[in-house]
């Protein structure tokens, strides 16, 4: 797999260049939304982010969320986004996070199957911000919206066939959120060694 990444270690980062990255097996699946696969979910979650990000110890920072805020009840979580645009150009709205965790997470994604039925609405008021009503308090709310807990942001298509697609082939249309792009992507053939001299 290539990836454009930023450079290396130590560097000021910097866009643009790649990155071989190498994984035991090959992802079955580009949509980390549908699958607890670990090929599938590390090279997903490259491709496409969650409203919150894991920092070292597991502790939750903003990501495609750039602050929120939670209502005294603990029903009521307000997502406030960053400015983002797709791989395509396209920018980032709060009907792609409704779309995802309505359409997406809470119906397809294994890990996200409690946060997903104590869902009760989701209100999009403008386009940066998410108002999420829960039905009962939910503890682990935030830390489900990472994109390894099957809530990476995917972009709400714009028509049945695209939506139709996505799930048959696991990638979220064209365009991706996350911090790489993949520029190529070349499986291991069968009997074939994983590195060449």
């Amino acid at each position: 797999m290539l990836w454009a990444s930023a450079g290396h270690a130590g560097e000021e980062p910097k866009r643009g260049g790649s990155a071989i990255v190498v994984i035991g097996a090959d992802p079955a699946i580009l949509n980390p939304n549908v699958t607890a696969g670990v090929p599938d979910v590390l090279t997903g979650c490259m491709l496409y982010d969650g409203l919150v990000r894991f920092a070292e110890g597991f502790r939750i920072v903003p990501s495609l969320a750039k602050r929120w805020e939670i209502g005294a009840d603990g029903l009521t979580y307000t997502f406030h986004l960053v400015t983002a645009n797709w791989s395509d150009g396209q920018p980032l709205t709060s009907d792609d996070v409704k779309y995802t965790l309505l359409e997406v997470s809470s119906k397809y994604g294994s890990k996200f199957a409690a946060p997903g039925k104590a869902i009760k609405d989701i209100k999009t008021p403008d386009a940066q911000t998410v108002v999420v009503t829960l039905s009962k308090p939910f503890g682990p709310f935030l830390f489900s919206l990472a994109c390894e807990q099957n809530a990476a942001i995917l972009p709400a298509p714009s028509n049945l066939l695209e939506a139709q697609f996505s799930m048959q082939y696991g990638l979220a249309v064209a365009a991706v959120s996350g911090r790489a792009t993949l520029d190529q992507f070349q499986p291991q053939r069968s009997g074939e060694p994983r590195s060449r001299a």
